[in-house]
């Protein structure tokens, strides 16, 4: 897993690039897995990491179609061109019938991510506690993002 994710970061990078990621894994010490996994989702552009995230949190095994509808908002072709980019890095599995499935260690590198931004300026709130105090304080960034499910129906 870590060098598909590795390999696909650096799929049409240039020979600078793979120097700089070649250094940062040789000073994994122990070549912790999560590190070399990290070094993949660092990778990413704001946007695709924040995809990242999003689909670590809440549609793990879930349908592609419905994380297109929850960002609706945003630009559909962004959403889809997002999906393709951390296929093509290995970082999600589409399968055919749709559904998006990300590794467990993946989904372990995003909640590290989430859990290292200061509560107030996390893009998504995970922790029941961080989200009270985020509201009771109205301390929340423009960073931050909220997703509402209707399960009326």
């Amino acid at each position: 897993l870590g060098l598909r994710v590795v390999g696909s970061s650096l799929r049409g990078k240039n020979e600078d690039e793979w120097k700089y990621v070649m250094r940062r894994l040789e000073t994994i010490i122990d070549r912790d897995i999560e590190e070399v996994l990290r070094v993949g989702y660092e990778s990413l552009h704001e946007k695709e990491q924040s995809l990242f995230l999003h689909i670590a949190v809440f549609f793990n095994y879930k349908d592609g179609d419905l994380v297109q509808a929850m960002f609706a908002e945003n630009n559909n072709m962004y959403i889809k061109h997002g999906l393709k980019i951390l296929v093509d890095r290995s970082l999600i599995y589409m399968y055919t019938n749709g559904e998006i499935v990300m590794h467990k260690l993946l989904q372990q590198v995003a909640t590290k991510a989430v859990h290292s931004e200061e509560p107030w300026k996390s893009r998504i709130l995970i922790n029941a506690q961080e989200i009270c105090e985020v509201l009771e304080r109205a301390q929340g960034t423009r960073a931050m993002s909220g997703i509402s499910f209707d399960i009326s129906g």
